[in-house]
């Protein structure tokens, strides 16, 4: 090391200096990658979530609806239609329509045939049901504080369906 020119030794720092500056900067900049990935994965769920929870708003107050019109016949009939329309546009923005849309079509039917709404009841609620539980599993993909939150609103929800509130 003696031997070499003060240039060379001068060369040597700064060449060590950047290459720990470059693994310093790399090891950073795949932190921030990383969190920005997750933070993009957490707001896809959440938004999700927040377009499932919409459906099931929109699908109480088509049972609801529904009810009338069994009672009612034509009378309800506008009000179920557009609620229907509502129900549908909030459909069409979900991941899991397709397996909704067609258990949807099978309950519409008969409630369009004016079944008993004691037997098509319960098949609301366990549409409904079956979305929390679909919810459910698109948390638990989270991270664990987002776990926590959403499980307290996923219990809010269930509460809030046993009890009819809308």
């Amino acid at each position: 090391m003696n031997n070499l020119s003060i240039k060379i030794k001068i060369l040597l720092i700064v060449i060590l200096s950047l290459i720990c500056l470059s693994a310093t900067s790399i090891y950073i900049l795949n932190g921030v990658f990383k969190t920005r990935s997750q933070a993009v994965s957490s707001l896809n769920t959440a938004e999700d979530i927040i377009k499932q929870s919409e459906f099931i708003h929109e699908l109480q107050k088509e049972r609801g609806y529904s009810a009338g019109f069994i009672a009612n016949g034509k009378d309800a009939d506008k009000n179920l239609k557009e609620q229907r329309a509502k129900v549908d546009g909030v459909l069409s923005k979900l991941s899991n329509k397709d397996e909704l849309s067609s258990e949807l079509n099978s309950i519409r039917a008969k409630v369009d045939n004016k079944e008993s709404f004691a037997l098509i009841a319960p098949k609301f609620h366990d549409m409904i049901e079956n979305t929390l539980i679909f919810e459910n599993s698109l948390a638990s993909s989270s991270e664990p504080d987002m776990k926590d939150n959403l499980a307290r609103i996923f219990s809010i929800s269930k509460i809030k369906e046993y009890f009819g509130i809308t």
